[in-house]
């Protein structure tokens, strides 16, 4: 498909993007109040893959894991929460799938 050919007008786009800045600026302030802060990568991850909930409860119900780069890493139900460990900073968030395999790099975090 050429992109003359697609049926959207320019109003309808900006009402579309608008809407989309608007619930990413929500899940900023969700996580903001709830002491966390995201990344722009990581407010986008969750808007695409997930919702705040089951974020809030993989990370305080996940296995706590150190990734390959050292962070700190929650998993549960097939979510994967990455974190900067020194600052707890949410780095993304990632959906490994029905049956994901974590990466034998990865190693139990006990604090």
């Amino acid at each position: 498909m050429r992109c003359n050919q697609i049926n959207i007008t320019k109003s309808k786009l900006l009402d579309i993007i608008k809407d989309y800045g608007g619930k990413i600026d929500a899940i900023d302030k969700i996580f903001t109040k709830n002491g966390y802060n995201l990344s722009g990568h990581a407010i986008l991850r969750v808007y695409e893959r997930s919702n705040a909930d089951v974020v809030f409860d993989t990370l305080k119900n996940g296995e706590k894991l150190l990734d390959a780069q050292g962070n700190l890493t929650y998993f549960k139900n097939n979510l994967t929460v990455h974190t900067d460990i020194h600052t707890g900073n949410i780095i993304t968030v990632v959906y490994r799938g029905s049956n994901p395999k974590l990466p034998k790099t990865w190693r139990s975090y006990n604090e």
